[in-house]
């Protein structure tokens, strides 16, 4: 009797195995059949990614600092500068001199890039992504010509589109315009209520998060928006 309950038991447990064996090797190739379709339908895909650039591409604040000692004639501790950059988030107004001060300066061509921005945008370019620039700087050629300088000195000729828009004006008619016959689009901005002017315009708007930034995230609406701290954020998104 024990012998026939012992055969049982080994049948049972190899039918276990093969059935197993199966099943494994089943999912294993039904899995790899959705991973081939899901890369052949993005490849398929028009994806847009589009960035703000102060803030999220090139590092502004800190040669900002030195432009604003050169035009104040003051030094500033760092934490005197935070509460420079502070008050000009919350009231622009009182800036407006230094900010044509800034734009007349050789440093708006020199501006160096974010960490890990320029392997970003070649990772991006390399999974067939277009490119895109919206950024307030200003609608002056000249300006706009030192913005379109830095960024080709820094990350190259990626770049499919710039589009440059009035310090402190609306970025959303630019992103409806540059949005334009894709499927899947990105919008990363460092100031979260231009990454709100995304919501209903892309598909995924991205909030760059910054600690200059942080009160006013706090105070708007930013259902819809995701938060991301880095390059390597971005990365897991796309």
């Amino acid at each position: 009797m024990r012998t026939r309950v012992k055969q049982k038991n080994s049948i049972n447990a190899i039918f276990k195995t093969i059935l197993t064996k199966y099943w494994t090797q089943h999912i294993i190739f039904i899995l790899n059949l959705i991973f081939m379709f899901h890369s052949k339908y993005l490849k398929m895909m028009k994806r847009l990614f589009i960035f703000d650039v102060d803030g999220v591409l090139l590092n502004l604040w800190g040669p900002m600092k030195d432009v604003f000692e050169e035009f104040t004639g003051q030094k500033l501790s760092q934490g005197l500068w935070d509460g420079v950059i502070f008050d000009y988030l919350k009231n622009p107004a009182p800036y407006m001199e230094f900010g044509r001060y800034f734009d007349n300066s050789d440093i708006l061509t020199k501006l160096p890039a974010m960490p890990d921005m320029p392997e970003l945008v070649q990772k991006l370019k390399a999974q067939g992504f277009d490119l895109a620039i919206v950024t307030s700087v200003s609608d002056k050629e000249e300006i706009k010509s030192k913005r379109a300088q830095n960024l080709l000195q820094v990350f190259g000729d990626v770049f499919d589109k710039l589009v440059c828009t009035e310090r402190g004006g609306s970025k959303k008619q630019a992103l409806q315009e540059v949005v334009k016959g894709y499927d899947q689009t990105f919008f990363c901005d460092d100031h979260p209520k231009n990454a709100a002017l995304g919501k209903g315009v892309v598909t995924f708007p991205l909030w760059f998060q910054n600690k200059y930034h942080e009160p006013i995230w706090e105070q708007i609406d930013h259902s819809g928006i995701i938060p991301v701290k880095n390059a390597e954020d971005i990365l897991k998104l796309v």
